[in-house]
């Protein structure tokens, strides 16, 4: 056993488990209501961090955020409404999750939106017409959802060039 491994047997699964631990209290930490006065965020990824549970609602009214990136978790709910006052967002990754309810109608007050990811999630019901509204819309995607209307092999929609 070398050293910094006592008492496991495994280097690498101290650090896992350290890593574990740090894992679920940062979690604790972003569902703490405090999160929120954070307004100086303009970038925050979260991508494939084994958190699961409902979308922090502390980690959305960030007025600045330009940049959110949610994705390959385990996120369950709905998309947070708390997003509507992030009107900075230019990109918002939330695929890969267990998303559900529908593709929020509110979705077109974000006019800065570059690129929205709601793929590979549980989400039902029709694509909201509002979305038409988003004019400076990249990259949508909503493939491997529960969208009504039958679902494409792939829906990844390059709506401008």
């Amino acid at each position: 056993m070398g050293a910094g491994e006592a008492g496991t047997g495994n280097g690498k699964l101290a650090a896992a488990h350290t890593d574990r631990d740090a894992l679920l209290a940062f979690k604790a930490a972003v569902s703490d209501p405090a999160v929120g006065n954070l307004t100086h965020f303009e970038t925050l990824n979260l991508t494939a961090n084994g958190i699961s549970g409902s979308t922090p609602a502390s980690l959305v009214p960030l007025r600045r955020l330009s940049y959110l990136s949610l994705c390959d978790s385990a996120f369950a709910g709905e998309v947070p409404g708390a997003l509507r006052n992030c009107t900075c967002l230019s990109a918002a990754y939330l695929n890969s999750n267990r998303l559900t309810a529908g593709v929020p109608d509110w979705l077109d007050a974000l006019q800065s939106l570059t690129a929205l990811r709601l793929g590979q999630n549980m989400l039902s019901g029709r694509i909201p017409p509002p979305l038409a509204n988003l004019t400076k819309i990249q990259m949508l995607e909503l493939d491997q959802n529960l969208l009504e209307g039958g679902e494409p092999r792939r829906t990844l929609l390059m709506i401008r060039s």
